[in-house]
């Protein structure tokens, strides 16, 4: 089968590669589609060695281990990026969104490694979530809606609160649209200027505003409110700091992905007197493992997020370099690159 490797500095690699028998307890799916996200960027910027990236995967089952019972041979699945461990001290004392020690399809450690950006990949039996009704690219994007979504119950967004969303890619944009059906209050779209396709998401999703803080003082802009109770983050935390000032009394700034691993954004320093007087909260939502497919797939149905709106560009193994580069350097409309096999 082809699958894509990448390295440092934008380099890309297509194998042919050949996949190990599969286990009794897993799966082997045929990829339909896989959606690029966010943190592989930094993947194929600074990898030191060649590895398979792709974990937003959509497939169809075509062969089961026998101790399979929660799908079968034609199913469609989204695959849940990481897992817990039932049988985890965490899990048997009722955290089991704490424990992330299940069983995923992430091996870079084998050639063939199981990543999606591939013609197939195997899977954990559990970690294959059935459905029918969507589209393969919004079928993509549950995997970072439960993001999205841990990131709501993170940040505890309750009726009426004034919330910044800092980061309009698409978990923080599906995070905006989550928070408007969360009933907050004023909701603010934070980003750099020149993303005219994801301000106008932002809006139609229910943002009262978009600023642009890039030639914007956020400190200087004129919320009605006097600030906001919730900020959520998803872009590298080193800017946090900066926006202390914007939360009221009580308010919590919650954050989603991290930094590189060597050199000074690993580190964010912050004003700990204005956090005690101001009783203000930093809290991380890691999102692992990954949680709330059912839910997510469900507001989909229902009509309640457009997910398919936030697909913007295609991507294919035998084209990939060209593909990702159109994709790159669509700052105006990039939102979301999709990976399709069918």
């Amino acid at each position: 089968m082809k699958a894509l490797y990448v390295k440092g500095k934008f380099q890309f690699q297509v194998r042919d590669v050949t996949l190990r028998d599969i286990e009794p307890d897993e799966v082997l799916l045929k990829v339909s589609a896989c959606g690029f996200c966010g943190s592989e960027i930094f993947i194929a910027q600074d990898a030191k060695e060649w590895q398979p990236i792709g974990h937003e995967v959509s497939g169809r089952v075509e062969k089961i281990g026998s101790m399979v019972k929660n799908v079968k041979v034609g199913d469609q699945v989204v695959v849940e990026s990481g897992s817990y461990d039932r049988f985890s001290d965490l899990s048997r004392n009722g955290h089991y969104d704490l424990d992330n020690s299940g069983r995923h399809f992430f091996n870079r450690d084998a050639e063939a490694a199981g990543m999606g950006m591939a013609e197939y990949v195997i899977a954990p039996a559990e970690t294959c979530v059935p459905y029918e009704g969507m589209s393969l690219a919004a079928a993509c994007l549950i995997e970072p809606m439960g993001v999205a979504y841990d990131m709501i119950k993170v940040a505890d967004i309750q009726l009426d609160d004034d919330v910044m969303i800092v980061g309009t890619g698409a978990i923080g944009l599906m995070a905006l649209r989550l928070a408007k059906l969360r009933g907050a209050g004023h909701i603010y779209a934070v980003n750099r200027s020149g993303r005219d396709y994801r301000d106008e998401i932002a809006l139609k999703w229910g943002a009262d505003a978009v600023i642009h803080n890039d030639v914007e003082d956020i400190n200087a802009y004129p919320f009605p409110n006097g600030g906001v109770d919730k900020i959520l983050f998803t872009t590298p935390p080193r800017i946090m700091p900066d926006f202390l000032d914007v939360l009221k009394v009580a308010g919590n700034m919650t954050f989603i992905g991290k930094e590189a691993d060597e050199g000074p954004g690993v580190y964010a320093t912050f004003d700990m007197n204005k956090i005690h007087i101001k009783k203000l909260q930093i809290r991380s939502s890691f999102a692992a493992p990954a949680l709330f497919f059912p839910a997510c797939i469900k507001l989909y149905k229902e009509g309640k997020i457009d997910l398919d709106a936030l697909y913007t560009h295609d991507l294919h193994l035998d084209t990939f370099e060209k593909d990702f580069w159109n994709f790159m350097n669509d700052r105006a409309k990039g939102i979301k690159a999709i990976l399709f096999n069918d």
